[in-house]
């Protein structure tokens, strides 16, 4: 295991997004897969993921891609998982794989793809990723399996490489709170009112709900209770526990009129 060690090491060491791209092409065909790609959609961009494949790209580069952005069952249980799924044009014995049906992938036979093997990603600042290596060559499932200690070690090394240029892509997407609207969005998911969070803040009602609307603005949305769950997505917002919260005066009890 030495040596592709060694061969993933380099990845760290590409300075450019196009030397990563050569690095990841070789260390996928070392281990027996011709096409990759490598998708990862940071927690605080409203952007379409991030994409880096193989250059040039193949029909099942494509098909990859595609995959990638769909909302097939296979997607989904990479977004929502960290276990590593394995797809073949082989059959499955009924009972023993837990690789969910993908269209896409079916329809990609056409154009070659025999087997491919996607890795979930998560951490580095990214709200789900995935490295998905795919191949020409009929394989039988067994040899597919056998090759995927090797693939998740590549995945790791792939997704410590490259987060770096998605989070270049999305630096000048990313919303920007300003300290009094996370704070009127704090208050507002612990359940305060306009009116409660004006006295609090030491504020107009009026001010706050100026800063509520500049806040759903930026968000995308509609409410501010919308806008706190977005936050919250986003990680521009800590979830918050009335039993939890600060004790600070005046501002844990509950207010009332007068």
């Amino acid at each position: 295991m030495a040596r592709p060690l060694d061969r993933f090491a380099r990845l760290l060491d590409c300075d450019t997004e196009k030397k990563l791209q050569r690095q990841i092409s070789r260390c996928a065909l070392s281990a027996g897969f011709e096409c990759w790609t490598y998708t990862v959609s940071l927690s605080a961009s409203t952007r379409a993921p991030y994409v880096l494949s193989e250059e040039p790209r193949s029909g099942i580069s494509d098909h990859l891609q595609l995959l990638c952005r769909s909302n097939e069952p296979m997607m989904a249980h990479c977004r929502q998982h960290a276990t590593p799924l394995v797809w073949t044009a082989e059959p499955a014995i009924e009972g023993t794989d837990g690789t969910p049906p993908c269209r896409l992938l079916e329809d990609a036979t056409g154009s070659g793809l025999q087997a491919i093997i996607g890795v979930p990603v998560h951490g580095l600042g990214c709200r789900w990723g995935v490295v998905v290596v795919a191949t020409y060559h009929p394989l039988k499932r067994r040899e597919v399996v056998s090759r995927l200690p090797q693939v998740q070690l590549l995945a790791t090394y792939v997704h410590e490489a490259g987060h770096r240029y998605a989070a270049e892509m999305t630096r000048d997407d990313q919303i920007h709170l300003t300290v009094r609207e996370i704070e009127c969005l704090r208050w507002t998911s612990l359940g305060k009112t306009g009116w409660e969070i004006s006295r609090l803040l030491s504020i107009s009602e009026r001010t706050v709900v100026f800063h509520l609307e500049n806040a759903s603005h930026k968000l995308g949305v509609f409410s501010r209770h919308q806008a706190v769950a977005r936050a919250i997505a986003l990680d521009l917002l800590q979830p918050s526990d009335p039993l939890t919260a600060p004790v600070l005066p005046g501002y844990n009890r509950d207010l009332a009129p007068g």
